[in-house]
């Protein structure tokens, strides 16, 4: 019967969004290695408790968690390099020339005179958007909810 289907679909679909919540939490817990340019140097962490990377100059600073307190490391590489470095996780979204955030941490995508910004959860920095990545960065942020 119709009836019988339905709850089939249903039970269907909550092993599915039981999948993806269970594939988040392993995700989470992947370890990211972040490499400095020259090898020398190089970062690894598990994939939740990365914040953001910001570009200064030649160097990178990547703010993370660890045991609940922002942490922050420079090494010595581009941003676009990390973006290729970190490409396979779709939380992790380019949204500025300088920036490079976790999804996960984004709190709100607000707009004031200057243009548009992230609110994070775990700081107070507002992290500036720019027009030419708002459109991915929205499409990660209707994913994670």
């Amino acid at each position: 019967s119709m009836e019988t289907d339905i709850i089939a679909l249903q039970e269907q679909n909550k092993s599915y969004i039981a999948k993806i919540v269970e594939d988040e939490k392993t995700a989470g817990e992947e370890e990211l290695e972040i490499i400095s340019e020259n090898k020398s140097e190089k970062l690894t962490l598990k994939f939740k408790n990365l914040v953001c990377v910001k570009s200064a100059d030649n160097y990178i600073e990547i703010c993370y968690l660890e045991s609940n307190i922002l942490e922050k490391k420079m090494l010595r590489n581009t941003l676009k390099s990390i973006e290729s470095q970190l490409a396979l996780h779709k939380m992790l979204v380019r949204c500025h020339r300088t920036r490079i955030v976790n999804v996960m941490y984004v709190e709100k995508l607000l707009r004031d005179f200057s243009g548009y910004y992230l609110k994070m959860n775990c700081f107070e920095d507002k992290i500036p958007v720019s027009r030419q990545f708002l459109l991915q960065l929205k499409e990660a942020i209707s994913i994670k909810k």
